[in-house]
């Protein structure tokens, strides 16, 4: 009868610690929901916009890292259309493109990472933002919202949450101009066709891809490389870095050619 009691106290030894677990993960679930300021008529939305696959020990559960996607790949459109309102209310008188240079600062990587920072939403062991699961998280809090009480909760919520951003950005004014835009600007003004850009490979696991793309202009290749962070268009994000390159060799030949045009003057 002693030796079974051990026994029975040495097996409750785990099951008492899994359960202080579960209801620690419980009570941070709780305080999670309680930062986002979203009244959660089913909270367990928000518990699985939260379960990043990276969560899972021991590798990644495909149906739960295929149910995440999901979630990211709806949140990402609600926020688009979110800000894409906001804009058309806010800047009545801006062109398209202006518009989309302001979209894209919103929606892009820094932006989701100071949002998710805020939150204070939970990272796995040997992550951090920088490998872009605060951002996919993001994208997946903003659909469990809409999920959980529809567009309207959603757009609320979207703008008070992104409320420190949107102010920044109209204390900034207009935006730049991306390299993209520069450099169809610059085939326009040489009379050349406008640059294309081709995917040359695509690496990386499905929520963090890697693309490599090449840019063409004018004679002119470069080749950059992106990797996605926080599901955050790496592909877009390559061809920015491509066109960027390739805007630096424009000018280290047009100072070549400023040269050679010098030296012939000396001539």
């Amino acid at each position: 009868m002693l030796a079974a009691a051990r026994a029975w106290h040495r097996c409750q030894g785990p099951l008492r610690t899994a359960v202080r677990a579960r209801a620690s993960k419980g009570d941070d679930l709780d305080e999670l929901a309680k930062r986002l300021g979203h009244r959660w008529n089913n909270v367990e939305r928000l518990r699985s916009a939260v379960s990043h696959p990276a969560h899972r020990p021991g590798g990644v559960d495909r149906y739960k890292a295929k149910r995440f996607e999901r979630f990211e790949f709806l949140g990402d459109r609600v926020l688009n259309l979110v800000i894409a309102e906001y804009l058309h209310e806010t800047y009545p008188n801006e062109d398209e493109s202006t518009a989309n240079l302001r979209i894209m600062k919103l929606i892009r990587s820094e932006a989701l990472l100071a949002v998710g920072r805020g939150w204070q939403l939970p990272s796995p062991p040997g992550f951090n933002a920088s490998n872009g699961i605060t951002a996919d998280t993001v994208e997946s809090v903003v659909a469990a919202v809409f999920r959980d009480a529809g567009y309207e909760a959603a757009r609320d919520f979207v703008r008070n949450a992104w409320a420190p951003l949107l102010a920044e950005m109209d204390r900034e004014g207009p935006p730049g101009k991306d390299a993209k835009t520069r450099l169809g600007e610059v085939a326009n003004e040489r009379g050349v066709p406008q640059p294309k850009y081709e995917v040359v490979a695509r690496d990386g696991k499905s929520h963090q891809p890697e693309f490599t793309v090449r840019g063409h202009f004018d004679g002119i290749s470069e080749v950059a490389t992106a990797r996605a962070a926080g599901g955050r268009r790496p592909r877009r994000r390559a061809e920015m870095l491509a066109a960027e390159k390739i805007l630096r060799r424009l000018e280290e030949l047009d100072k070549d050619e400023d040269v050679r045009k010098a030296l012939r003057g000396l001539g």
